[in-house]
């Protein structure tokens, strides 16, 4: 009296001539390549954030800049009107530094505004988009960095995350 029949399969593979050493072996290389892929990604996104730092410390130095050129262009400015006051220099001299005050404070304004955006995207990239950082360092080209093309390539070779994971 069954109606139903049931049947079950079961395949096991019968690994000879070290096909189970060689599959192993091949699974261990997969492992190693996609941990230099990882690697590989996070030195890129470390990239990115130290771009995106250095970016903001040179514009915060650029807005340092134009604000003691701004500081200096006033004073200037308050000496050419005492000046034209006491009849030794003319409205135009007043109206020239006026002018130039005035470019010196947009300026000013764009270089805030760029430090802004930088601020903006390095906090971003370090994901806290509402945080407005500032970078404190020095922007010191030679901070112990060979300069022998061969010395470099030997480094890169043995550091250079997409050089490593090509090689495995």
């Amino acid at each position: 009296g069954a109606v139903t029949q049931q049947q079950f399969v079961f395949d096991e593979p019968l690994l000879l001539f070290k096909q189970r050493q060689a599959r192993v072996g091949a699974a261990d290389l997969n492992v190693t390549a996609e941990r230099a892929h990882v690697d590989e990604t996070l030195s890129a996104r470390r990239l990115q954030v130290s771009q995106a730092f250095a970016t903001l410390l040179s514009r915060q130095q650029q807005l340092a800049v134009v604000h003691d050129s701004l500081t200096d262009l006033q004073r200037v400015e308050g000496v050419v009107r005492g000046r034209a006051e006491a009849g030794e220099r003319s409205e135009y001299d007043v109206a020239r530094i006026e002018t130039e005050t005035e470019r010196v404070h947009v300026e000013m304004m764009n270089a805030e505004a760029d430090v802004d955006d930088a601020a903006g995207q390095l906090a971003t990239l370090l994901g806290f988009p509402g945080w407005s950082p500032r970078a404190n360092g020095n922007l010191d080209p030679n901070q112990g960095v060979p300069t022998d093309v061969e010395t470099l390539w030997a480094t890169a070779q043995q550091r250079r995350p997409s050089l490593v994971a090509i090689r495995q």
